[in-house]
């Protein structure tokens, strides 16, 4: 109910922010309508498509993640319509409209359509998992993105070749160039940037910058290691609900694992006549970590089996462990996860090793949750993996340069989820993080990595063509950085929104996609990946034909530069 209730606030502010900075990086009104009417349709088709699937493929999407597809959705195209636009406006001041609209879009829709592909193949790697909650979301999540990928590399280059510099209203895109010398800063910006690539394009400061980046990087992965996760559904609601007084009050007045305790279920042919043991169990488990209390046998002083603690047949009997944390959280998962490994020892010391005992209840669900999603997560990881890597070497042509750049794209993530467990976990006291948070975030930022991986690396091949490398990531990279930089706020603000419902699950998810894309756009994309290319040189497009053929070239037109020409 707190998701659809908010839900509107999220699209309506999401919306907003989009207008905001689209509008404030062309310094045009049309832009954002452009962006905005592309989102609205995709998101659109997307809802009547993926209800018309769910029916069809017996496939629910959760509910409570309707709010994450909306994100992704308004963010993806609203990216790609901010690449065309860059495309546009980067070729207006040199060349006629037609020209210019028509080369933007032969150029980006090419890097755009393999990009959003890369995107859709990443999210459709959740469908390695078992568990049900990822399947439903992986072909959700994959329909969003194939929709606003389709709309963007149709309606958006159409309205470019309708509008043309148009689109850029009230802003004359050929203004600054044609009518006067001074540049407005946004030009100046641009004037700005290429002299840090020219640093970059040292090799000595390339190395400085790669070793600067992956100590950064490494250093916020380093809180990665102390991860816990849990369900929490109580912990998860305001403060302020009537489920969350409720739950407060109870753990007051009791433990906080009263509101749902563990049963243990003990069963053996006769076993009701030992209630010594069992009370001899009992209290074994009683002193065990974390837990409050125990109701069972040692209680039922009379001996009489009641069909509670002492089944009528005889042949069971039952207990209730009130556990002291909050029993859907990282902290009574673990400690149950404990207890049902000290299990047997301590039925030998009851002298009840011939006992089967089994322990119930939403805690053990939900360490058998935490637990199947956490192996679902190599499969997950695997599949995300050689996917994106698949589709990076079929793009470039290359394999070593897609090995750097994905692993660039992990850093990226696991660098986001330590500053995530940093600030939820040893800042914000939580137990651990809500299990499905680590695994949806892991997903779209490898993915979005390697969408802007082919953006950025894509311009810089494109380049090579007539260039050395070095010359090529000097050209290439400050658009394709800006183009980056705007695109990657636009999608971080639209995932930081999701903090608008105040669920813990949703407000976790948006630090760690808004740490993770600012990370990715600023950091690697704009230093790490660049000093990476000039670093490793024309190996980079190894085993590929492109780079060695510029690379050869640039030597014999240094070879030819100092002999003296015959004359004709």
């Amino acid at each position: 109910a707190l998701v659809q209730q908010y839900l509107p606030w999220l699209e309506l502010f999401t919306v907003l922010a989009i207008t905001l900075l689209v509008g404030f990086t062309f310094r045009s009104i049309v832009a954002p309508l452009i962006a905005l009417t592309a989102a609205g349709l995709a998101f659109i088709v997307t809802i009547h498509l993926s209800e018309a699937l769910g029916s069809l493929l017996g496939i629910a999407t959760p509910a409570e993640l309707e709010p994450l597809l909306v994100a992704l959705l308004l963010g993806v195209v609203t990216d790609c319509t901010i690449f065309y636009l860059t495309a546009l406006q980067g070729r207006l001041p040199r060349m006629g409209r037609r020209d210019a609209t028509r080369e933007a879009i032969a150029s980006d829709t090419p890097i755009v359509a393999a990009a959003g592909i890369t995107v859709a193949a990443g999210t459709a790697a959740l469908l390695a998992a078992k568990s049900e909650f990822f399947r439903g979301l992986g072909p959700a999540m994959t329909l969003a993105v194939v929709v606003g990928l389709i709309v963007s590399v149709t309606l958006v280059p159409a309205i470019l070749a309708i509008l043309g510099p148009k689109v850029f209203w009230p802003r004359d895109p050929h203004g600054p160039a044609r009518t006067s010398g001074r540049a407005d800063p946004l030009r100046r910006a641009r004037l700005r940037r290429p002299r840090i690539i020219d640093r970059l394009a040292s090799r000595w400061v390339s190395a400085l910058v790669v070793l600067g980046c992956l100590g950064l990087l490494l250093l916020a992965s380093s809180a990665v290691r102390t991860i816990d996760l849990g369900v929490g559904f109580t912990s998860s609601l305001p403060r302020d609900s009537s489920v969350s007084r409720a739950s407060v009050a109870a753990s007051e007045a009791f433990a906080p694992g009263i509101t749902s305790p563990t049963t243990v279920l003990i069963e053996r042919h006769g076993v009701t006549r030992d209630v010594s043991r069992l009370a001899a169990l009992q209290h074994l488990i009683e002193r065990q970590p974390g837990i409050a209390g125990v109701i069972g046998p040692a209680q039922n002083v009379t001996g009489e089996s009641h069909n509670i603690v002492l089944s009528d047949s005889g042949n069971a009997a039952r207990m209730l462990i009130v556990l002291e944390n909050d029993p859907l959280d990282a902290v009574a998962i673990d400690d149950l996860g404990a207890l049902r490994e000290r299990m047997p020892a301590l039925a030998d010391q009851s002298d009840l090793s011939d006992a089967t005992i089994s322990l119930g209840g939403d805690t053990a669900l939900a360490e058998g949750l935490v637990s199947s999603t956490e192996q679902d997560l190599y499969r997950i990881a695997i599949a995300a993996v050689l996917l994106n890597l698949i589709l990076l070497t079929l793009f470039l042509r290359a394999i070593v340069a897609p090995l750097f750049l994905l692993a660039s794209s992990i850093l990226a993530l696991t660098a986001s989820l330590g500053a995530t467990v940093w600030l939820f976990m040893d800042r914000g006291g939580n137990d651990g993080l809500t299990f499905y948070v680590p695994f949806a975030a892991a997903v779209l930022l490898v993915s979005l990595g390697s969408d802007y991986n082919i953006f950025g690396v894509g311009r810089v091949w494109d380049a090579a063509r007539d260039l050395p490398l070095r010359q090529a990531v000097i050209k290439a990279i400050p658009e394709s950085s800006r183009a980056i930089g705007s695109a990657g706020v636009t999608l971080a603000v639209s995932f930081a929104m999701l903090a608008l419902i105040p669920l813990t699950p949703f407000r976790e998810l948006a630090f760690a996609m808004t740490a993770g894309i600012l990370i990715d756009a600023f950091l690697v994309r704009s230093l790490l990946v660049p000093a990476l290319l000039i670093l490793v040189g024309p190996v980079s497009g190894w085993p590929g034909p492109h780079l060695k053929a510029t690379r050869i070239a640039a030597k014999a037109e240094r070879s030819t530069r100092g002999r003296p020409h015959d004359n004709p």
